[in-house]
């Protein structure tokens, strides 16, 4: 009988454990590379300019991004001409990555050079 019990708690905790699992392909708040994937990350197959991330290692086409302009983007400082950081959650749906948040972060400014020997 008392196996039986322990069987049954042991059954039950495994399928609890199973369904508690976290989802691998999600993503929360994580810091990425965001650019145009045809222009700055090598995606030439991509028709026209759409907003990427470098996800570990990985390019991917991001649904649910700001959209922005193709003026946005070839601007100074836009997704065309340079690699920008953004935080993200969300999750992998095969090779694109379904954005729940998106937030492109301001452009990093290069820090000041000094003048020699200082």
């Amino acid at each position: 009988m008392n196996t039986k019990i322990y069987s049954l708690i042991l059954l039950i905790t495994g399928f609890i454990t199973l369904g508690c699992g976290s989802d691998s392909n999600a993503t929360e708040n994580e810091l990425v590379k965001a650019s145009c994937g045809m222009c700055q990350l090598g995606q030439k197959d991509q028709k026209g300019c759409l907003t990427n991330i470098v996800l570990h290692g990985k390019v991917l086409p991001v649904v649910g991004a700001t959209k922005l302009s193709m003026e946005e983007m070839h601007a100074p400082g836009g997704l065309c001409v340079t690699i920008r950081k953004a935080k993200v959650s969300g999750k992998l749906d095969g090779d694109r990555f379904l954005a729940s948040k998106w937030e492109l972060l301001p452009l990093e400014k290069e820090s000041p050079s000094l003048p020699a020997g200082h």
